[in-house]
């Protein structure tokens, strides 16, 4: 897929590699002339030729690489070499998988817009369904059951509009499970405040903080501060990974 001619990926291989490879051109006429002086041609020569293998090597693009650097001489002695040269770089290029730069200008920019959409995104992006949700009736036997389900510390209780009311830690359920005489209690007997939820509009970074002072994997997502209605859990793996995403 040819490159935009405004994106400078075009231009860039010529200006900046032109002196490099004229001084290796160079190089090789001297070696050859000193080898076997009858088969050398005008330095000129091996610049051209190894600037169009340079270009087709870069682009993958043999044809145009040929093509252009005829425009550019107009010389007919060099086009037998410089046609041999940009084919054999061409699949010198393919067979190493170094792909061409539009390949590779084409990647980065579609990395870039990736990152600008991860820098875009709030908590409501990470969200997953709550799967240890209570309700303020709920019985000792119930809270247990999820406990021994799920490998959490901590139930979300809510009220009978979904509302997040709190949490019950696994803590107070194993202390009081082993007294005696509390089968009548109910979750919100043990009702905790230790935890406070994330809302669905808050920034990741703001999320990744609230994470550092929450030794938990997890923590609740709350419509909003005004509707304080449970919609699900964030997972602290979920959120670094897309930090890694972004770092890359």
């Amino acid at each position: 897929m040819p490159a935009p001619w405004g994106t400078g990926v075009y231009r860039l291989p010529a200006p900046v590699g032109l002196p490099l490879r004229l001084g290796l051109g160079g190089l090789v006429v001297g070696l050859v002339s000193w080898v076997w002086p009858q088969a050398t041609s005008a330095p000129f020569a091996y610049g051209i030729v190894g600037m169009g293998a340079f270009l087709a090597g870069s682009t993958q693009a043999p044809l145009m690489a040929v093509l252009m650097l005829f425009e550019m001489t107009l010389s007919y002695q060099v086009m037998l070499p410089l046609m041999l040269s940009c084919v054999m770089a061409y699949f010198v290029a393919r067979a190493t998988n170094a792909g061409s730069m539009y390949d590779i200008t084409l990647r980065r920019l579609a990395q870039s817009d990736e990152r600008q959409r991860l820098r875009k995104q709030l908590v409501r992006d990470l969200i997953q369904p709550a799967a240890t949700v209570v309700a303020l009736d709920a019985d000792l036997d119930c809270m247990a059951r999820l406990f021994a389900l799920h490998p959490v510390k901590y139930l979300y209780v809510v009220d009978a509009q979904g509302r997040y009311q709190g949490v019950v830690p696994l803590r107070k359920l194993s202390a009081a499970e082993a007294e005696s005489g509390l089968q009548g209690h109910s979750a919100s007997d043990f009702l905790s405040q230790e935890i406070q939820p994330l809302t669905s509009d808050m920034a990741l970074d703001t999320a990744l903080r609230c994470f550092m002072a929450h030794p938990g994997e997890r923590l609740p997502v709350v419509q909003s501060l005004a509707l304080p209605r449970l919609i699900g859990v964030v997972k602290k793996s979920a959120l670094l990974q897309t930090f890694v995403r972004l770092s890359v």
